[in-house]
């Protein structure tokens, strides 16, 4: 099942209509995290507040074992995810055994290395992606990555996943809209 918890702070907990765990193939049940960013002062881009994730992630019951991010910058989960794009990632997440598993887009931007206020060379970006919600994370592992944070305010769950050894796996299918066309949910 997927349950709804509301929230002060960054995150807030959002229940997507119509998907019931059992219907992807997962034992535990599934909560959904919009992450709103409401301005520079709250931190930079999407990046979740630590201590508000930790207070989320303890309040919830121990049979939820997966948590979604899902960006909020642009409007609602409605308007940002519809139930069956969900629904197809939950599904092969499932299917993968994978710790986490991301939507992403290959990296286009130019990307240089820096010497101070120099710049160097440039980086090669064949093996770059930008990860785009929503991300699907195993709740233990990321609990576990969390213990590993540091001093740091604001985290990217799926790179502290990925930095406590989880594997993180890409999303490579098509998040096709009812109407037949691709809706993109970055």
């Amino acid at each position: 099942m997927v349950r709804a918890v509301s929230r002060p702070g960054m995150l807030e907990t959002v229940t997507p209509q119509g998907l019931e765990s059992s219907d992807v193939g997962l034992s535990s049940d599934v909560v959904a995290f919009q992450v709103n960013p409401t301005g520079d002062e709250d931190g930079p881009g999407t990046l979740v507040h630590v201590e508000t994730l930790v207070r989320k992630l303890a309040e919830l019951p121990a049979r939820v074992g997966v948590v979604v991010f899902i960006d909020g910058s642009e409007g609602s989960i409605g308007d940002r995810v519809a139930p069956h794009q969900l629904k197809l990632m939950l599904s092969e997440y499932a299917k993968r055994k994978v710790h986490a598993l991301v939507r992403h887009v290959m990296a286009t931007e130019a990307v240089k290395h820096v010497d101070g206020d120099v710049v160097t060379t440039g980086v090669d970006r064949s093996s770059l992606v930008a990860v785009r919600s929503p991300e699907i994370i195993d709740r233990t592992v990321l609990e576990r990555a969390l213990v590993a944070v540091g001093d740091r305010i604001w985290v990217s769950p799926t790179a502290l996943v990925a930095a406590v050894g989880g594997v993180v796996a890409l999303f490579a299918g098509s998040l096709t809209g009812a109407d037949g066309d691709v809706d993109d949910v970055a």
